[in-house]
């Protein structure tokens, strides 16, 4: 049996599914199905856990491999996360910047170049490596 959450959205939110799929398309209110693998609870620890439980916490990072948000005073402060986590993290924004930059070019009316001219580059490189 599913449950049923209620959730208040902001109307700012609302705006932004609007520009991304159209009012039209999306009643106000249809109601949107989630499962629950698709919603990632963030994991929220207070300062004092990182102070007086950093073993645990870097356990929980490395395990979870998810990043773990500190509060101070009940605010968001900080976020810890593992080396690989992190590294995941650069990889994806050195990709983002290089898809940025070819849409980029594309825009800008660079067709780039055919399969054949890539393949006969790399064919040219080997010969002179050979």
């Amino acid at each position: 049996m599913a449950k049923t959450i209620s959730v208040r959205i902001d109307e700012s939110l609302l705006e932004a599914v609007d520009a991304a799929v159209g009012s039209e398309e999306r009643g106000r209110s249809e109601v949107i199905q989630v499962s629950k693998s698709e919603v990632a609870m963030p994991l929220i620890k207070p300062i004092s856990d990182l102070r007086n439980k950093a073993n645990e916490v870097s356990e929980l990072a490395r395990k979870s491999d998810e990043p773990i948000f500190i509060t101070k005073n009940g605010e968001g402060d900080m976020v810890v996360m593992s080396m690989a986590h992190y590294s995941k993290l650069q990889l994806k924004l050195d990709l983002f910047s290089k898809l940025a930059v070819a849409q980029a070019q594309r825009a800008s009316g660079d067709k780039g170049r055919t399969l054949s001219q890539v393949m006969k580059d790399l064919q040219k490189k080997i010969r002179e490596a050979a």
